[in-house]
């Protein structure tokens, strides 16, 4: 009782001042990433020296507006300050868009990113092009001049555009995943301009982590066939895939649509095939997930759980979706 009296006396002669710890949920409590305005798609990864390499989409103007390039940035102490941009690609050149990298054991880094490279115009045309890839060996201070175009094999879906012997249009969000020495990456092909009739597909690779010479890297398009990852009757907006391993081959893609939720799927055989893709769920026959035309973004942490983003309500388009977004922890089948 006496000691406790005697602290009490102690508080009571010391000015303290309650500050509340800062929300790390609000974006103003975050660190900015340099841009010239616009900026899309901010992905890191951490270099063998500890340095965090972010590369992302930017541009003068709005998205998709004359001068869209891809660009990247290092910083040395986690984000608090950052270099200058570094142009993976220039803004006076072909609109280049929707960047994502690849960090090898080498230490290389690879990026991916839609490309048009015939500078086709169909009104936007950030979505149209070739899928083309890039490298650095210096942690990101230089690039290398020449670009690598991947191989992308026309299907049906291609064939719906009237100008589909032209072009192909896609883009894609997904980080690039390492899978027993494999790599994966889900991206999203479109059947009509402008973003109508979409449909993932996925790279794979199974010497990228070794192989110096990149003419000499093997790429297949999966899955197989025709047809990528939709079910008609969840309309014709069905974008930005993106995949989660799940051990051995087994894969799991979840994307958005124009329902109020998400849709998601399960391959067993390293995306050569998928079950139908049904709305996405808390759990087995549960509540569904709520969330509008956003991208709903998965992680695989380190400790073997999912991180899952998402909006928390419904919607059939873009309105709404710069609300407030939610985290959840998922425990995959």
């Amino acid at each position: 009782m006496y000691r406790l009296f005697g602290m009490t006396l102690l508080l009571l002669f010391i000015d303290v001042t309650f500050t509340p710890a800062a929300d790390l949920r609000e974006i103003s409590t975050g660190l900015r990433i340099p841009d010239e305005g616009y900026c899309d798609q901010p992905y890191v990864v951490v270099l063998d020296s500890g340095d965090w390499l972010c590369t992302l989409t930017t541009g003068s103007g709005n998205e998709g507006q004359g001068g869209q390039h891809v660009v990247s940035t290092t910083s040395c102490d986690q984000g608090r300050s950052w270099t200058p941009l570094v142009d993976i690609e220039p803004s006076s050149g072909p609109a280049a868009s929707w960047v994502v990298p690849l960090l090898t054991p080498s230490g290389r880094v690879y990026v991916f990113y839609t490309y048009n490279g015939d500078e086709v115009k169909l009104g936007r045309d950030d979505v149209h092009g070739w899928y083309a890839m890039k490298f650095s060996d210096d942690g990101g201070k230089s690039w290398s001049q020449r670009r690598y175009r991947l191989p992308m094999r026309r299907t049906a879906c291609d064939r719906l555009m009237k100008d589909g012997e032209l072009v192909q249009m896609f883009w894609g969000i997904d980080k690039p995943k390492t899978v027993d020495g494999r790599v994966y990456f889900a991206f999203t092909k479109l059947g009509r301009y402008f973003l109508e009739e979409g449909e993932g597909w996925l790279y794979s690779s199974d010497n990228i982590l070794s192989e110096d010479d990149p003419e000499n890297i093997r790429w297949e398009l999966r899955p197989h066939g025709e047809h990528g990852i939709r079910q008609h009757e969840f309309g014709t907006t069905q974008e930005e895939h993106n995949l989660v391993p799940l051990g051995g081959q087994r894969l799991y893609c979840v994307y958005r649509t124009t329902q109020g939720y998400p849709c998601h799927c399960y391959s067993a055989d390293g995306g050569r095939t998928w079950t139908t893709p049904a709305p996405m769920t808390y759990s087995p026959n549960g509540q569904v997930v709520r969330t509008p035309r956003a991208c709903p973004k998965l992680w695989k942490c380190k400790n073997g759980k999912y991180l899952f983003w998402y909006h928390q309500h419904g919607g059939p388009n873009f309105a709404g979706q710069y609300t407030p977004v939610s985290y959840t922890h998922l425990t995959l089948p």
